[in-house]
């Protein structure tokens, strides 16, 4: 066998091979397997991550009309965030926001009823530049086959001009 570094150093793929040794078998363990199949192992099959963006106007009528961003899942099951980001696109007026914003169940204004999941506190507004905040993850009741959306308590100021996207890492249970 070659000095290890006389081999040239690449960007593996996912299916490019990797020695292993199989444990469970006696004579010849060294078998190959793929880069994929070993991350596959790694990384929770059940967490998903989705990126909705907002339009201005979507940003302007969140008050009274929150957006989903994650659907229901279906009969029997419910959906927990695990973490949340959301990416401001300034463009001209500062973003502003008079309430926390949240991510619950409620299909209006996402805080005024349903489990609240997570929070952007009101300290936050006030953005005029190309920003990333992260939410705040509470604790929560699950809801049953009820979508995640992103909205507000009714009666909240937002005003600003641009685009916001809004990531959410979750799980179905």
């Amino acid at each position: 066998m070659a000095i290890i570094s006389s081999y040239p150093t690449i960007t593996p793929t996912s299916s490019d091979l990797v020695l292993v040794v199989d444990t469970s078998e006696d004579g010849n363990p060294t078998k190959t397997a793929t880069i994929g199949s070993v991350n596959a192992l790694a990384t929770d099959p059940g967490v998903q991550v989705l990126t909705k963006t907002l339009t201005n106007a979507e940003w302007l009528a969140l008050a009274t009309t929150s957006v989903e961003i994650i659907p229901a899942p279906g009969a029997g099951k419910s959906i927990q965030v695990l973490s949340a980001y959301v990416k401001w696109t300034y463009v001209t007026a500062a973003f502003f926001f008079s309430q926390s914003l949240n991510l619950s169940n409620s299909s209006t204004g996402a805080g005024s009823s349903g489990t609240e999941q997570g929070v952007l506190p009101q300290a936050y507004e006030d953005i005029d530049s190309n920003q990333t905040q992260i939410f705040t993850i509470s604790g929560a009741d699950t809801s049953l086959n009820q979508a995640i959306n992103f909205g507000c308590p009714n009666a909240t100021t937002v005003s600003g001009g641009g685009s916001l996207a809004i990531t959410v890492r979750y799980q179905v249970i």
